[in-house]
């Protein structure tokens, strides 16, 4: 392992001239900053991180909805407090709801300029 403030690419080149002169049998591979192999390594974990996270709100938003239709059992017209197609479609409405609210801000933001974007910060 090397510490530097300089580029990794250029320094990489000296250290495997310098480690050849000194044992020429030694390879050097996979020249990488500490933050690259860093982000390899917790990848993983936070990929099932998150994974754990979403699943355990989407259950949680289950069992709230499931007590609610209960609830509210008394007020619901024509369906009844278990309709799964009533579940699917609030579930459909509000994916399209947060893609809605992503993307437009997102296609706006690909239109400008990062020179001009940061010139006015």
């Amino acid at each position: 392992m090397v510490r530097t403030t300089t580029d990794v690419p250029g320094l990489a080149a000296a250290v495997r001239a310098t480690l050849r002169e000194m044992d020429a049998g030694v390879p050097l591979f996979q020249v990488r900053t500490v933050d690259q192999v860093l982000s390899r390594v917790v990848a993983q974990p936070r990929l099932r991180a998150w994974l754990l996270a979403l699943f355990a709100g989407v259950a949680m938003g289950l069992v709230g909805a499931w007590g609610a239709s209960r609830a509210l059992g008394a007020l619901l017209f024509g369906i009844t407090p278990g309709d799964a197609a009533s579940y699917a479609g609030v579930a459909a409405g509000l994916t399209l709801a947060a893609l809605v609210a992503t993307l437009v801000p997102a296609r706006r933001a690909i239109g400008v300029d990062p020179v001009i974007a940061l010139r006015g910060e």
